[in-house]
């Protein structure tokens, strides 16, 4: 479907784009109310939690692997940067996909790379927290 005639479904179905999952696209009808759409985000995300473990599994990472050279103030901040995102998924997820990589990969990782790895070890509840999250924010209020 191109993107002309997806906004023309949009019009005709009174929806808007939610995302993709496992190969099917799903729309939201435009009469959702927005605190319903935050409830369902807020039962599909993950309390925040201390961030150390993550951290120290970064640092693990960062050992084990190649990577570019940088400060150490500025490794710190990419450290901070990933668990700061991490703190959404699942630790023992996170926890996992580190582990993997840190046994399968030669160099530290791009973000997009440990987010993709997450989105397939979480599957569908992974793919509905991204697309509810992208979702409110593309329908922020004006």
């Amino acid at each position: 479907m191109s993107f002309g005639e997806m906004k023309d479904f949009e019009r005709r179905t009174e929806t808007n784009f939610l995302g993709s999952m496992n190969g099917e696209i799903w729309y939201l009808p435009n009469d959702t109310p927005r605190a319903a759409i935050l409830e369902a985000a807020a039962t599909l995300k993950v309390p925040r939690r201390d961030p150390r473990p993550i951290l120290g599994a970064l640092k693990r990472l960062w050992l084990s692997t190649k990577h570019e050279k940088m400060s150490e103030a500025d490794r710190d901040e990419l450290f901070r940067a990933y668990a700061d995102r991490l703190s959404s998924y699942p630790e023992e997820a996170c926890a996992s996909v580190l582990i993997s990589i840190e046994r399968t990969s030669k160099f530290f990782p791009a973000w997009s790379d440990i987010e993709s790895a997450l989105s397939e070890r979480l599957g569908w509840r992974g793919t509905a927290l991204q697309n509810l999250r992208g979702y409110i924010q593309r329908n922020q209020p004006q």
